[in-house]
């Protein structure tokens, strides 16, 4: 069965149409449905008039997972801008859903810690974990919560109780908070992501030049870069981020402090991209599958100018990074019988496995030779989605119990194509049987624009 990391935001016609019926109003003796209402909202995004247009492209946007099936039917829908609005609006409602907040509403006094974080987790299915002395663990703690966001709930327990998010790198979905004597400051909430500044690094040179030559004299030239955290929700991992796009930035005494403008022909343009593609962003491309390395945790940077060294803080600095989401995962069994493997060759999808070699080592373990390529006529030179397959290849038993990977060398890889020796043996507690399937994950993904804001950061 696929593993659907989507929430319930993809629901069935009849569950969409149910939720949002009208409630009766005394003013009207017979109230308009809903259903009715939202396709009056929809055929004014053919009005000739554009304020309209714009107006019921946000009120349809608003009303979220509920206007869903009215756009769907709408798809086939005579007026040409009706349906270019729809199939914009479409994607732009299942992705927001996708990445709304796990919200906190919470009132405990004079509680553990232990006991506040599990009533969050009740509520929002979040595992947590804190690292801390037992006498800190059992000290007690006051919250009041009304409708807060997960990232803004957690941080706030972080700096009552002087605990730190750790970061994660292996695909963890658990939040695991270490009590370090302090908490971390200057974080931004945007939803289910939270952006963390780690600290700047300012790069200075100085180019003496030559004596004599008046066309050869000395110049300095100097690099300031920010480099911070994303944090999201462990629900909605991360498969990579791709360039912050910056909207403003300014220092204490009001200069700007946005970098000169690159001579890119494509100026600010972004292109978007999901599934087995990408996007372009300021001439980078964005593998559909971020860097490979699914986490809810990943760094990125970007630089800055410095014009005054009179200025003692960066006062704010807007920008937007995209991301790419894993929003599906798809468990296929690629061989029911990897023993018996050997020169047989099977296609999940857009991604062709060829077993060259299956063999059993006399220490009990099991080398797999393979040869994997990735149709991908998106981008097909894309070398990424092979960082991905350690993430995604399983090796298990006739009950699904899973083999520990012991080793994995690489070879002939291009850029849709990689040779891949596997050795995978019982896992630390032994209990497994014979290997049986080999399964793959099959991976769907989207580019998602996050913004944020940072304040007050102190300048070197």
């Amino acid at each position: 069965m696929p593993k659907l990391l989507l929430p319930a935001a993809l629901l069935s016609f009849v569950l969409a149409e149910s939720a949002f019926a009208a409630p009766p109003t005394p003013e009207k003796s017979a109230p308009v449905p809903a259903v009715a209402a939202l396709d009056a909202i929809i055929a004014k995004l053919g009005d000739t008039d554009f304020r309209k247009r714009d107006d019921a492209t946000r009120r349809l946007e608003a009303e979220g997972l509920k206007a869903l099936p009215a756009l769907k039917k709408a798809l086939g829908h005579p007026d040409a801008e009706v349906r270019r609005r729809v199939y914009d609006l479409i994607p732009r409602i299942e992705i927001g859903a996708f990445v709304s907040p796990r919200r906190v509403t919470l009132k405990m006094s004079d509680k553990p810690l232990r006991a506040i974080l599990d009533e969050i987790t009740k509520q929002t299915g979040q595992k947590i974990e804190f690292w801390t002395t037992p006498n800190m663990a059992q000290q007690s703690h006051d919250c009041d919560f009304k409708d807060v966001p997960l990232w803004e709930a957690i941080d706030w327990i972080c700096r009552d109780a002087k605990l730190v998010v750790q970061p994660s790198y292996n695909g963890d979905e658990r939040i695991t908070l270490q009590n370090q004597g302090g908490y971390t400051p200057h974080v931004h909430h945007a939803g289910a992501f939270r952006f963390v500044p780690v600290g700047f690094q300012m790069v200075r040179n100085t180019n003496f030049g030559l004596v004599g030559n008046s066309s050869s004299s000395g110049h300095r030239n100097e690099t300031l870069t920010l480099t911070f955290q994303v944090f999201s929700e462990p629900r909605i991992p991360m498969l990579g981020v791709g360039e912050v796009r910056l909207t403003a930035a300014y220092d204490s005494n009001k200069n700007t402090m946005l970098a000169p403008a690159n001579n890119n022909p494509l100026g600010d343009a972004v292109f978007f991209g999901g599934g087995m593609g990408g996007m372009m962003m300021r001439q980078q491309f964005i593998s559909g599958f971020g860097n490979g390395n699914r986490s809810h945790m990943q760094q990125s940077q970007f630089q800055l100018n410095r014009p005054s060294e009179a200025a003692t803080k960066l006062k704010v600095v807007r920008g937007e990074l995209p991301i790419t989401l894993l929003v599906e995962q798809k468990a296929i069994v690629v061989s029911d019988n990897i023993l018996k493997a050997k020169g047989k060759k099977t296609s999940a999808g857009s991604t062709t496995f060829s077993f060259e070699d299956v063999t059993a080592q006399p220490n009990k373990q099991y080398q797999i030779k393979l040869h994997i390529t990735e149709s991908n006529k998106d981008n097909p030179n894309d070398w990424t989605w092979m960082n991905t397959m350690l993430q995604r290849i399983e090796l298990q038993d006739d009950k699904g119990n899973k083999f520990q990977q012991y080793g994995t060398s690489w070879g002939g890889s291009g850029p849709n194509t990689v040779q891949m020796t596997l050795t995978y043996g019982a896992p630390p507690n032994g209990k497994i049987g014979k290997p049986s399937k080999f399964v793959f994950q099959q991976w769907r993904t989207i580019q998602h624009l996050v913004r944020f804001e940072f304040k007050d950061l102190p300048l070197p």
